[in-house]
């Protein structure tokens, strides 16, 4: 596949969400770029000087049908008068504990992917199976288009926990698996199964194009990780209880996060043994600091599937 189709029929053409409507919600804190090492700091929008959630939550929960169906499969659904939203709540199974469900923090990469990099999901990895309770293992999204200049296959990683150095580093140990020869087979055969999975929101000749790439019969590609982690920050409540307006809120979040040491942190670990081998290849870090990261998942599964008590 030569980069001159791309440019003919750009990849960014099939992606699926409003970039200007989902940073409606949002506002960027700060970024870095060191080598191959990207990071974007995100919030979510202040409203009465107060950073709640339930807006970004309610944008996200709608864009679950697109998260897990194409958009010519959710067309159909709506002409035979079938819910979409219904439908893709049947197609997963939601832990009790939200905590130990992937699904919503692949949801948010999926946004950051598809909106910020234009790039689109090319498989939709929760229809592979009828089953919901059969998750394939593998990335925490597939997607590819351009990047820099080059086409690539992004393989995501999301993690949503508490502290965020634990995020970090452990979306660093997801990444590292990729690489190693375990983690070679594993892409191959997740690969290899999204070949013949591929998504219908992509014209024909770029699901042959995908489908030699896949099953290695093309030009090799370029891996980048597009990484979505969000974690507690116990200062956001302290920046709520002294900020005078929203514009003073954002300014205060901006000031805490660009001092956090984020990017030191980063940084450092990739020059650590175990990390250094990561920085031959392209990390793109989407970054969400809260204020309650266990009650925001709760929200937001609450939001996709009430049905749920946790």
């Amino acid at each position: 596949m030569s980069n001159s189709n791309s440019l003919n029929d750009p990849w960014g053409a099939y992606t699926q969400i409003d970039k200007d409507k989902f940073l409606d919600h949002i506002f960027k804190c700060a970024e870095w770029d060191e080598g191959r090492l990207s990071i974007s700091i995100y919030s979510v929008e202040p409203a009465n000087n107060v950073v709640e959630t339930g807006a970004f939550i309610k944008y996200v929960s709608n864009r679950y049908p697109q998260f897990v169906f194409s958009q010519e499969e959710i067309e159909e659904m709506i002409d035979e008068d079938t819910w979409p939203f219904k439908q893709a709540q049947k197609r997963s199974d939601f832990s009790d504990d939200p905590r130990n469900d992937g699904k919503l923090g692949e949801l948010i990469l999926f946004l950051f992917v598809d909106a910020v990099l234009d790039i689109p999901m090319v498989s939709h990895k929760i229809s592979w199976t009828q089953e919901p309770v059969q998750e394939v293992k593998g990335s925490d999204g597939l997607f590819y288009g351009m990047y820099e200049g080059k086409e690539s296959l992004a393989l995501g990683e999301s993690k949503m926990q508490k502290r965020r150095h634990d995020a970090l580093r452990n979306s660093l140990d997801s990444i590292k698996r990729f690489h190693n020869p375990k983690g070679n087979t594993k892409t191959e055969h997740e690969l290899n199964v999204a070949a013949h999975n591929l998504s219908s929101n992509l014209p024909d000749t770029k699901i042959r194009e995908l489908m030699d790439l896949f099953t290695g019969r093309d030009t090799p590609y370029q891996y980048i990780h597009p990484i979505f982690a969000a974690y507690n920050e116990n200062w956001i409540l302290d920046v709520q209880e002294k900020a005078e307006d929203e514009e003073d809120v954002r300014d205060r979040i901006s000031s805490k996060v660009q001092d956090s040491g984020v990017k030191e942190y980063l940084v450092d670990k990739l020059h650590e043994d175990e990390y250094r081998s990561l920085r031959k290849y392209h990390l793109i870090f989407f970054l969400l600091p809260l204020e309650d990261a266990d009650s925001f998942r709760e929200e937001l599964q609450h939001e996709i599937y009430p049905y749920v008590d946790s």
